[in-house]
């Protein structure tokens, strides 16, 4: 009987920081708000009563501390406003209770109860997502219309976390059984599909490497899926912004960006805000950057355009230089330091998806998050999530 009541409100925690965190964007802010607060404030008591105090120790705490102390300074600058700073701290709340739930999980046995239920909300986020896509169609203006839960780049991000999950759940079926694979092959295909309708080519193109990964020999993914290896993969995403111009100066980009995916040479006016990114913006507020919820790039180099169009500079604009190597030792920390088999081949597909997005977009978001946060309490290679379902 305690068992049951336990998993119960297991579920319930699960589905109440899962719409915490991605809001529903259609109705009015204010409302988010406070949807968002009591959400978490349920969340909040139930860790409280589970958790012990060593579980909030850990790097995902420190690195999220500094968001917050970075939004501080950003304040006193007048680089962002008081009311970030409390945005800032129920972005960094939702990020501390997505490790603790999954610490949590981990700790009860229930990791196969976690993606269960990830999944079942997440199916229920894309099927409410497309019905939003038919009512209010699709631009290829990334702002131009917000669907019920986020833009049409978040939109997207839904569906290549809902595949991923799928794949965890069924993932020796997946390797063993050719009809499941066909299955898993024509959601990949699907998915495509959504990103190319929602006119968001990064993330068409990155879920390619959903379908890539499985004809990748073992050998090159004990390489691929090294913490080294994800560090510098991160890093040099990263980097584009900084040799852009070199990058768009040779013919074979060039003819991918415009002959093939039909985009303009500036790459949709990204190029403006590359080139410059380090002068105009960074080298202004270098260690601390400009606080939660800046508008700085807004302000300094483009109108149009209100974040660096890029993963990591993005991360380096909010929270500077020290901000950025902050996030790049928590990706660092949570990796295990080899491959460690197919039970996390999903996880680390996924993370590279991320990661090409974050090229030229903002994808070091929530579900971002959540993956890097699965795979560091899925790195002992535990059975726990793949054994019987509760």
């Amino acid at each position: 009987m305690d068992r049951s009541i336990r998993v119960k409100t297991i579920d319930l925690v699960i589905f109440s920081l899962f719409i915490a965190v991605f809001k529903i964007r259609l109705i009015p802010q204010v409302i988010q708000q406070i949807t968002k607060i009591f959400l978490l404030l349920f969340v909040v008591l139930f860790l409280n009563k589970k958790i012990k105090f060593k579980c909030y120790m850990n790097f995902i705490f420190l690195m999220s501390l500094f968001m917050i102390v970075s939004s501080v300074f950003g304040y006193v600058d007048g680089t962002t406003k008081l009311i970030n700073i409390a945005n800032s701290i129920l972005y960094v709340i939702c990020i501390n209770c997505i490790w603790l739930v999954c610490k949590y999980c981990k700790e009860k046995n229930c990791l196969q109860l976690l993606i269960r239920d990830l999944f079942y909300i997440d199916s229920i986020y894309c099927v409410l997502s497309l019905i939003s896509m038919f009512v209010f169609g699709h631009s290829a203006n990334g702002t131009e219309i917000m669907y019920i839960f986020g833009s049409k780049f978040m939109t997207s991000y839904y569906f290549i976390f809902w595949i991923t999950l799928f794949r965890i759940r069924n993932q020796e079926k997946i390797d063993n059984n050719g009809i499941y694979k066909f299955y898993y092959f024509l959601l990949v295909i699907l998915v495509l599909y959504i990103c190319k309708w929602l006119y968001c080519t990064t993330a068409m193109v990155a879920t390619l490497f959903l379908f890539i990964e499985q004809f990748i020999p073992k050998r090159l993914k004990v390489i691929l899926f090294n913490r080294a290896s994800i560090i510098t993969s991160v890093l040099l995403a990263g980097m584009i912004p900084i040799c852009i111009n070199t990058v768009l100066a040779n013919k074979n980009v060039q003819h991918i960006i415009v002959d093939i995916l039909h985009k303009s040479s500036n790459i949709t006016g990204r190029k403006v805000v590359f080139v410059n990114l380090i002068g105009n913006v960074i080298k202004k507020r270098p260690w601390f950057g400009y606080g939660y919820g800046n508008s700085a790039v807004h302000q300094l180099i483009n109108e149009n355009i209100d974040n660096a169009q890029n993963g990591l500079m993005e991360q380096i604009v909010n929270y500077g230089v020290i901000g950025g190597i902050l996030f790049c030792i928590m990706i660092f920390m949570s990796m295990p330091s080899a491959y460690k088999g197919n039970k996390q081949n999903a996880l680390y597909t996924a993370l590279y998806v991320m990661i090409i997005c974050s090229i030229v977009e903002i994808s070091y978001n929530f579900i971002f998050y959540f993956i890097i946060i699965l795979i560091a309490n899925f790195n002992d290679n535990s059975n726990r999530v793949y054994g019987n379902k509760i």
